[in-house]
């Protein structure tokens, strides 16, 4: 799977930075709405299941993904509803679950990977969705390094095996250097799904 960073969109009347993500495996895309401070707005999916459905996903308020500047021991919630609205043809189906979240920097880590070594803050996420998370996040190269996402059914491990990011010239990482100080225009993500029969599927 790739993540990108598309560039820089107002939504709704609020500026964020617009990312895609892409598994060919899965054949499945993933649009997302992040603010510079952290704040996942919406998401889009095209084209899901054999109807080819649209499936949007739109927060209010805003979910707090991380909470700048992190620190060992800070704790947030996040209270938000969360409105899926799934559109095929000649068919339209809208749900508004209310979803609560708590989130904790549990440790500071040095997590090493194909990309390299880097120091990040664990953080631990548990939802009233039975679904929880553990991100192993970099602040300075302001990505993930590591992910693990639990449900009920299986376990998902994403590691980051290369990156790059926007030159320094950029207007966009000029526009919210202080907030963002750098900002990676793609990341390739190592999948590894534990299925309930313990297969392991690998893809890059």
């Amino acid at each position: 799977m790739t993540e990108s960073v598309k560039g820089l969109t107002e939504l709704n009347g609020t500026l964020a930075f617009l990312f895609l993500r892409d598994d060919p495996q899965h054949i499945s895309t993933e649009y997302l709405w992040i603010t510079p401070d952290w704040r996942e707005i919406e998401t889009f999916q095209p084209h899901i299941g054999n109807i080819g459905a649209n499936v949007t996903v739109i927060y209010s308020p805003p979910l707090q993904l991380f909470q700048m500047p992190l620190s060992v021991g800070a704790q947030w919630q996040v209270n938000s509803n969360m409105t899926t609205v799934t559109q095929a043809p000649n068919t339209r189906i809208q749900t508004v679950t209310q979803l609560v979240e708590q989130r904790e920097v549990e440790d500071a880590e040095e997590i090493s990977t194909a990309a390299g070594t880097f120091r990040c803050f664990k953080v631990t996420v548990n939802t009233n969705q039975s679904l929880s998370e553990i991100l192993w996040f970099d602040p300075l190269l302001a990505q993930v390094v590591k992910g693990v996402y639990f449900n009920d059914q299986e376990a998902v491990t994403q590691i980051l095996v290369t990156y790059s990011e926007l030159p320094s010239s950029s207007s966009l990482l000029a526009l919210f250097a202080s907030k963002r100080p750098r900002v990676r225009t793609s990341s390739k993500l190592y999948l590894q799904q534990t299925l309930p029969s313990s297969r392991v599927e690998n893809s890059l």
